[in-house]
């Protein structure tokens, strides 16, 4: 075959392949759904709006991913992050239909990355938890949030916690599927047990076998957590973005303020590689200005 490539095949064909490889490698649903999605809307807008009918990966260009890319910003108003993250999915795809002869070429490797605008670190300090969790009037959601800062656990497994999952003698939570579906236990303070105590006595509705769970709903929605902590911040005159993912982040730079080795925080936030929690090593950063500052004669 031409060019020793094996045959031709359709988008659809090559991205169906595609997201079987990225099953059979017990990726998560979550990162599934987002490449399925990314794909299909780059496909239909090359079917649309470029090709005009079937689409081959065969004929795909740099040229036509730079133009989708544009799309995404002019038309569907994407972030710089989004429009990243695209590019990503299509250029992984194309490394998978590289490696198995069905290009000759990745299209994607010719374009150029995205510029992120570089954002401000944001965490709270433990003065700013404190007015935030006191602040909270619900009590589902004052156990929830305090679990988030006190534990670091992500919003995703935080609502997917069942009561089996939370041992309140042996100060332990157990995460199951975490990230890249990996286990993992995640001790907690005495402050948090109680906490999680009273949450467990007095609020909790017993007709669910989720942890978090509101009588009317028998789960906690991550949006609900997340709007009342936006509540909470504006009444204590808070002038950050708070979010769950902020209680996350606050958390692990705590830890590493307080000095606790960074292979403990990895466990603890369920990092793969310890250099995604280096990232939160610019607390120290930040202290050591704070110390220069200081040397004034």
């Amino acid at each position: 075959m031409e060019n020793n490539i094996k045959e031709r095949i359709t988008f659809q064909e090559g991205m169906e392949m595609f997201m079987k490889s990225l099953d059979s490698r017990d990726c998560s649903n979550y990162t599934l759904k987002n490449y399925h999605h990314i794909l299909e809307t780059f496909y239909i807008h090359m079917a649309k709006e470029v090709f005009n009918g079937e689409v081959y990966v065969q004929d795909i260009t740099s040229h036509h991913i730079e133009e989708h890319l544009l799309y995404r910003k002019n038309v569907l108003n994407n972030s710089p992050v989004t429009r990243l993250n695209a590019l990503i999915a299509i250029q992984s795809m194309y490394k998978y239909l590289l490696r198995h002869h069905y290009v000759n070429h990745n299209p994607a490797d010719d374009v150029d990355r995205i510029k992120l605008p570089k954002r401000e670190r944001v965490y709270l300090t433990a003065e700013e938890i404190h007015l935030v969790l006191n602040a909270i009037k619900n009590p589902h959601i004052y156990a929830a949030a305090a679990t988030l800062a006190y534990t670091g656990l992500r919003i995703s497994e935080l609502v997917s916690l069942k009561i089996s999952d939370v041992d309140l003698e042996k100060q332990e939570i157990f995460v199951r599927c975490g990230k890249n579906k990996k286990d993992r236990v995640v001790p907690f303070s005495d402050d948090l047990k109680r906490i999680l105590n009273g949450y467990v006595k007095n609020h909790r509705s017993n007709k669910t076998d989720y942890f978090f769970a509101t009588p009317r709903t028998g789960r906690i929605c991550p949006s609900y957590i997340n709007e009342k902590l936006h509540e909470a911040a504006d009444e204590v005159g808070l002038q950050k973005n708070i979010s769950a993912h902020i209680l996350r982040h606050s958390a692990a730079s705590l830890m590493v303020l307080n000095q606790a080795p960074i292979s403990s925080v990895q466990k603890m936030l369920g990092h793969s590689d310890i250099k995604t929690t280096s990232l939160y090593l610019h607390v120290l950063n930040d202290d050591l200005h704070q110390a220069a500052d200081l040397l004034k004669y």
